[in-house]
């Protein structure tokens, strides 16, 4: 696992799919790539990523379904939206979940890149003071 972060991408634009991981790989991240949403979130259950970029319309997500479902699957994970048809109503929607940005297709690759270290590094320490939490709550039922 690179020490940079793990990525998924869930858009069914094969070519976005394949220049942007290879944007990310050459940057030194682990990236990994699905065209379905149900795949995706089955990745996610299974697999650990510190970041998820997903396209609003692809097959299993007309919309915002697949962030939705996000905080059941991992709590915490940040997601960037990359969308081709961005829309008021979905921008908006979009800001009451895990979303850490919505970036209109071809994103600008320096704001791509920035956005992504950021979230990957809040949320390395949000995992990593909620396994502090964690295991003091284990240690005071221990210790009581």
């Amino acid at each position: 696992i690179s020490a940079k972060g793990r990525i998924i991408i869930a858009d069914d634009d094969v070519a976005f799919c394949l220049a942007t991981r290879n944007f990310f790989r050459a940057a030194g991240f682990d990236c990994e790539t699905t065209v379905d949403a149900n795949l995706a979130r089955q990745r996610i259950a299974d697999e650990e990523f510190d970041l998820l970029i997903a396209d609003l319309n692809m097959p299993g997500n007309s919309g915002l379904e697949l962030v939705q479902t996000m905080p059941e699957l991992r709590v915490g994970l940040p997601v960037i939206i990359v969308t081709g048809s961005p829309t008021l109503q979905s921008a908006t929607r979009s800001v009451r979940l895990p979303v850490v940005a919505y970036l209109v297709k071809p994103p600008n690759p320096d704001e791509l890149l920035a956005v992504a270290e950021q979230a990957i590094t809040q949320y390395r320490v949000f995992r990593a003071i909620r396994v502090s939490r964690d295991r003091l709550e284990a240690w005071l039922l221990v210790a009581a």
